[in-house]
C-alpha cells in the first residue's frame, strides 16, 4: 500500500502518477499556467493545511515519486494536483469532470483545489486529444 492508499483521492494520485510516468511531452499551457501567482498563492495555502494535517507524509511520498518526471512543466502540474489531491478531499470531484465542466465549477466556487488542478487537467485533455 502506498502512503496515500488511505486517503480518499488515493486512485485519483494514482491516476496522475500513471500519466505523468507515461507522457513524453511538454505542455506549454501547463507551464503557463504553473507560473499563475494566484496558482502559488493556492499552493502555498495547501502546503499549509497539509502540513497541519495527518497528510504531510502522504504529500512527501507522492512527490517522491513524482520527481522522476520527464519535464518540469509536468512535474509542475503533477505536484500540485498531488498536493490538491491531498490537502483536499473534494479535489476528486474535478477528476470526473469534463475540462468544461470543471473550469465552471471550479471558478463559480473560487476554489484553490481546482486552482492547483487547472494545468494538470489542461495536459491530461490534451494527452486524450492526441489519442484520439
Amino acid at each position: 500500500m502506498t502512503a496515500w492508499g488511505h486517503l480518499p483521492n488515493a486512485a485519483h494520485i494514482d491516476q496522475v502518477l500513471f500519466q505523468l510516468n507515461n507522457q513524453a511531452d511538454d505542455s506549454e499551457a501547463a507551464w503557463s499556467a504553473a507560473s499563475n501567482p494566484v496558482r502559488w498563492a493556492a499552493r502555498r495555502e495547501a502546503v499549509l493545511v497539509v502540513s497541519n494535517s495527518s497528510r504531510e507524509a502522504s504529500k512527501s511520498s507522492a512527490w517522491s515519486y513524482a520527481r522522476d518526471a520527464v519535464t518540469v512543466a509536468s512535474w509542475s502540474a503533477s505536484r500540485d494536483a498531488i498536493l490538491a489531491l491531498i490537502a483536499y478531499d473534494h479535489a476528486g470531484q474535478y477528476m470526473t469532470m469534463t475540462p468544461g465542466q470543471a473550469q465552471v465549477w471550479g471558478t463559480l466556487r473560487g476554489d484553490i483545489a481546482y486552482t492547483l488542478l487547472r494545468p494538470y487537467l489542461r495536459i491530461r485533455a490534451q494527452v486524450l486529444v492526441d489519442i484520439n
